[in-house]
């Protein structure tokens, strides 16, 4: 199968998702551009080149064929067939507008023969058992409900010793989460955005419920709040003009008390953010 022809495998060309809605983005360009400001240009969330290393450590994806699970505009996808020398990667997502600053960003890198990138419907992955070595997600699994569905889907792809790595939020209980927890939760629902997320119990039983061999769960949530603080610092500071801009002034007072939440959040544990890794069975 040519590179042209796996971009496209199973493509929803009239860019519907599984409820007849178009898929538009979350963020119009103003926002793109001030949360790459924040987060590193092709990135929607924390960390950049050198956390996309960090969760890849000791892994060697050389010869590998690598999914990106929501490759969002690129920036994983990049340093995945770029610096850290995928065979090849498949960069996959629901909205047709990220993957158009992504293809942008693999041309930039002159990755156009190891990188590819498919528009797809929210549901089962629409590729063949054992397609892939590698299946990466970063901050994606968070927007998903459920869970051991979406990680059987991963199962199913994975080639037998394939491994299935990436990084998430997650809660640090099943219940009685702290009101600084409750208050980030109900910011994101405020601004329309959409989240599942579940602590590292309930990752690690999809996990098993989904057919991995076994799983670990590392986490980072220090680093996470130290990178959050970093962030509030550019929002309230240096990025506060684009961002106001962007947003508007009540938009932007909102957007800041959802980054001050999150940091109260994950100071209180009740907030983690965790690397993750599951495995196939030989």
């Amino acid at each position: 199968m040519s590179r042209e022809q796996d971009s496209k495998e199973g493509q929803n060309q009239h860019g519907q998702n599984r409820h007849g809605q178009n898929q538009q983005g979350q963020y119009n360009e103003e926002i793109l551009a001030s949360m790459q400001r924040i987060f590193g240009k092709g990135f929607l969330s924390p960390g950049g080149e050198a956390e996309v290393r960090r969760v890849m450590a000791g892994l060697d994806l050389t010869d590998k064929q690598v999914l990106d699970l929501g490759c969002g505009l690129g920036g994983c996808t990049v340093v995945l067939g770029g610096a850290l020398g995928a065979g090849s990667v498949l960069g996959i997502d629901i909205d047709d507008g990220n993957l158009a600053h992504a293809r942008a960003a693999v041309a930039e890198a002159g990755l156009t023969e190891t990188v590819g990138l498919q528009l797809v419907e929210p549901g089962p992955l629409p590729f063949p058992d054992d397609r892939f070595d590698v299946v990466f997600s970063k901050a994606v699994i968070c927007h998903i409900e459920h869970k051991s569905a979406l990680f059987a889907e991963v199962c199913r792809v994975l080639r037998p010793d394939g491994c299935f790595v990436g990084a998430d939020w997650m809660t640090g209980a099943e219940d009685n989460l702290s009101q600084a927890y409750h208050d980030w939760d109900q910011g994101l629902r405020d601004a329309g955005l959409e989240f599942h997320f579940e602590s590292g119990a309930v990752h690690r039983r999809a996990f098993d419920q989904a057919g991995f061999a076994r799983s670990e769960l590392s986490d980072d949530s220090e680093w996470a709040c130290d990178g959050a603080v970093r962030a509030q610092a550019v929002i309230d500071g240096e990025g506060r003009r684009d961002l106001e801009a962007a947003l508007g002034p009540a938009g932007y007072a909102a957007f800041a008390r959802r980054c001050e939440a999150r940091i109260e959040a994950l100071s209180s544990g009740d907030l983690r953010y965790q690397h993750f890794r599951a495995f196939k069975e030989d």
